[in-house]
């Protein structure tokens, strides 16, 4: 559980209900409006990550992806999973937004061009223009920010995945 976020969205919302038991909100960090990716087994194939796989692993020569410029933080599921449990026993959360994350992004170039070196693939990656969205449409940053949960959890949370 680490991370960085500039908007509220993805969010891990507690309070107090009139009474003394700690309630939360949480929004699940792969909803579209939340500022982290999350990453699962079994990821919609539409996801960036599997979109690169799939490619590689049919024996692809050209990896065509859309913009390569984007940058994500992705965050593995179980440390999200695991964050919003850090976060059930943190009372310095209550009532405040804390985001989850990794606190670091990569552009969708890079990360491309690492799944590739790491499947040992020889591959070009290229921008196929039936992949660009509309260009008013692109969010080209996502970058959680964990710095009320690292203040809040003594902590400061955990990634499992480099």
């Amino acid at each position: 559980m680490t991370g960085r976020s500039p908007v509220p969205a993805g969010a891990a919302h507690r309070y107090r209900s009139g009474g003394s038991v700690p309630l939360a909100r949480l929004r699940a960090a792969g909803d579209r409006r939340a500022a982290v990716q999350h990453l699962r087994a079994r990821h919609s194939a539409r996801a960036v990550i599997p979109t690169i796989l799939a490619q590689l692993h049919s024996g692809a020569r050209e990896i065509r992806l859309g913009s390569l410029t984007p940058t994500r933080d992705f965050t593995y599921v179980t440390d999200i999973a695991a964050g919003f449990l850090a976060l059930a026993g943190c009372d310095r959360a209550l009532g405040t937004r804390v985001n989850l994350g990794t606190g670091r992004d990569i552009s969708i170039g890079d990360l491309a061009q690492a799944l590739v070196t790491a499947s040992g693939r020889d591959a070009e990656i290229v921008v196929d223009p039936a992949r660009l969205g509309p260009s008013r449409s692109e969010v080209h940053r996502l970058l959680s920010d964990n710095t009320r949960a690292r203040r809040a959890c003594a902590d400061g949370g955990r990634s499992t995945v480099p």
